[in-house]
């Protein structure tokens, strides 16, 4: 039986919150999170980039062209991460679908799928975690407008 779960939709830039991310700020910080998902996510202690590539018609018929794939590797802390990563001393492989500028599907061996979407409304909204990450990064310079993050 598959297991599945919740979402959880949250405003980006709420009342008196600063500094007020933009958009593109925001995907900057989800490329960030692609290739460092340890500084998003509590329980993954590393990331490694296994292959980063284009999407073609041929291998990837239901992606646009020229979709950005990154495969990668994280690590999680003891006891946590995935079923996967719990058989693998604690390695996880996803492969990161970056369908710029609003959404980034995380596709783990396993089948699992996490996305994460930045809603194109009034009001965007998108991870909560990952946002007061951005926020920190913004803050400490780490990220600014049309910023790509590459390691």
């Amino acid at each position: 039986m598959a297991t599945v779960n919740c979402a959880y939709t949250g405003y980006i830039n709420p009342p008196n919150v600063t500094p007020v991310l933009t958009q593109a700020q925001v995907w900057a910080g989800l490329e960030r999170k692609v290739r460092r998902g340890q500084d998003f996510v509590p329980v993954i202690e590393s990331t490694t980039v296994v292959e980063e590539k284009r999407s073609t018609k041929q291998e990837w018929p239901q992606l646009a062209p020229g979709t950005q794939i990154v495969v990668r590797e994280a690590k999680f802390t003891d006891g946590n991460g995935p079923p996967a990563a719990l058989m693998n001393n604690g390695i996880a492989r996803e492969t990161c679908l970056l369908h710029a500028p609003n959404r980034v599907d995380f596709l783990q061996d396993s089948g699992s799928l996490v996305m994460n979407i930045i809603s194109r409304q009034k009001y965007p909204q998108t991870v909560e975690k990952s946002i007061e990450a951005i926020r920190e990064m913004v803050k400490k310079g780490n990220i600014a407008d049309y910023d790509i993050v590459r390691k």
